[in-house]
């Protein structure tokens, strides 16, 4: 879908950072006719390994994650990308001409695709939020590389910490859906989530899982006996 500026104005977040509600980078955006919002079902994939790099992508709606390629082993998710994120690949930043991990959706999503030529403009007029963005994605994409060895409990606990809104202490989310983003079984979410649950870290109702206490949650995930 080609944007206007009725469409550019439902897809800005609102989120702290939101590139969308910056006038300059509207402008910039409106102008271009490669610019456009696209729209994906729960686990379509919006780029894949190998592919060419082509832009990237700004998350208007739902929930998304880039997992890692098969050279260093198992797969495993590197980052979930959430409502006003920047999603790109690291390749897109290493003159490498082609995707090194691939992009699904974990969610209904919809994001607005910008053309990589856009890149050196928008840096022009928005460099500072830009910037702050790309070092977030960097800084995870580091953590969860070093976090591949850790025990299942930690990975589980680590995510509900990073997937929790910042204004509520519940959200929802299917076992299996949790089991793709940790790189692990259902089955095995489903136990340790029960554990969680005995501990009195989270309460878990359906698919709604409540966090009342995300200090005290990352407090005993970092301890050295919590696996």
């Amino acid at each position: 879908m080609t944007i206007d500026e009725t469409i550019l104005s439902n897809c800005c977040t609102g989120e702290p950072g939101c590139l969308l509600s910056d006038k300059k980078v509207q402008k910039i955006l409106l102008k271009d006719p490669s610019t456009r919002l696209l729209n994906y079902e729960r686990g379509e994939k919006i780029f894949k390994e190998e592919k060419p790099i082509v832009g990237f992508y700004i998350i208007c709606e739902g929930v998304v994650k880039e997992v890692s390629c098969p050279s260093i082993g198992k797969r495993i998710t590197l980052k979930v990308f959430k409502t006003g994120d920047m999603l790109t690949s690291d390749a897109f930043f290493s003159g490498d001409g082609r995707y090194q991990t691939r992009a699904e959706a974990l969610t209904e999503a919809q994001v607005l695709f910008i053309d990589r030529s856009l890149f050196p403009e928008l840096m022009k007029v928005a460099g500072k939020k830009i910037g702050k963005k790309l070092a977030k994605n960097m800084r995870c994409l580091r953590e969860n590389l070093e976090f591949t060895s850790c025990p299942v409990l930690r990975k589980i606990a680590y995510w509900l910490i990073n997937l929790l809104p910042d204004s509520s202490n519940s959200f929802t989310v299917s076992n299996k859906q949790l089991a793709e983003i940790v790189g692990c079984s259902h089955v095995t979410v489903s136990r340790k989530l029960s554990r969680l649950a005995d501990d009195d870290l989270i309460e878990k109702e359906g698919k709604e899982i409540i966090v009342p206490d995300k200090a005290k949650l990352k407090e005993e995930a970092a301890s050295p006996s919590f696996s």
